[in-house]
């Protein structure tokens, strides 16, 4: 995902990037540098980009702040909800591994 569209994809969800740090379970400063372009999500953070972007084309905005919001601590549990809402039946390994979060 690109410094563009990780910027766009927070703007379009109206989050400050502290907020956004913390439904990624990162830091602000990994949000800061992504959007600036210095490094790029990888790993879980970057599933979870990509999977609130997709659901983000077939949910309202205000649905999916709510499950961000509900799930901000559990990140196997925000992965399969977003993974239900997007129409997919299996997380594929997307909770399994090392992540760094940076």
């Amino acid at each position: 995902m690109t410094a563009k569209e990780v910027r766009a994809l927070r703007k379009k969800l109206g989050l400050t990037q502290d907020w956004f740090a913390r439904v990624l379970m990162v830091t602000q400063q990994s949000v800061n540098r992504w959007e600036q372009g210095h490094t790029a999500p990888t790993g879980l953070s970057e599933v979870l980009l990509r999977l609130v972007a997709s659901v983000l084309t077939k949910h309202p905005v205000e649905t999916v702040l709510t499950v961000l919001r509900r799930h901000d601590s559990n990140e196997t549990e925000l992965v399969r909800t977003l993974v239900k809402m997007e129409g997919g039946d299996a997380v594929s390994g997307a909770t399994s591994g090392e992540d760094t979060h940076s």
